[in-house]
């Protein structure tokens, strides 16, 4: 295994779309036939749920990153006016790249996605037009991601997190 390795197991980790996990083993198992060391991640607030992290893949292991610290979250959350920072015009690119965005990205990214997102399909309903169904499937996706993130790390409730962000996202400006 790669001994460069910045997490132990025990430690809370963000990854990538799966948001706040634990590392809560480390072991070699035999997948496709082909013995590998593994990173198992438990997601928070998912009971029971695994993912196996190969140690030797460098693309998934660049996923798992550091908790976000509470400022920061604070911050993204108080100006939701930087979604113009990663937002993505055209409709047929922006599912795919936010999803990318979202595997590689931090929770902050996650954040003002799920602001411009939301007002988009605000505009849309506004301007007579139907909600797009690919969007609102990528919504919910975030919104358990950032919502999760969210109660991790302010120490609150699934519920009180959505709260909270529904309380900064009706004082957001359109984007």
């Amino acid at each position: 295994m790669d001994n460069t390795i910045r997490f132990n197991i025990g430690d809370a980790v963000r990854y990538g779309a799966n948001g706040i996990c634990v590392v809560s083993d480390r072991l070699r198992r035999k997948f496709s036939g082909k013995n590998e060391d593994y990173f198992v991640l438990s997601p928070v607030g998912e009971r029971g749920s695994k993912i196996y992290v190969p140690a030797d893949n460098g693309t998934l292991i660049a996923r798992i990153g550091p908790v976000p610290e509470r400022g920061n979250i604070a911050d993204a959350l108080d100006h939701p006016e930087r979604v113009s920072e990663v937002w993505i015009n055209d409709e047929s690119e922006r599912n795919g790249r936010f999803r990318e965005m979202l595997n590689s990205g931090t929770c902050e990214t996650a954040i003002y996605i799920l602001f411009g997102m939301l007002s988009n399909r605000n505009k849309r309903i506004k301007a007579g037009k139907s909600p797009r169904s690919a969007d609102d499937i990528l919504i919910n996706d975030i919104k358990k991601t950032v919502f999760g993130d969210i109660a991790y790390i302010f120490g609150i409730t699934y519920n009180e997190a959505e709260s909270l962000f529904n309380t900064k996202c009706s004082q957001t400006k359109e984007a």
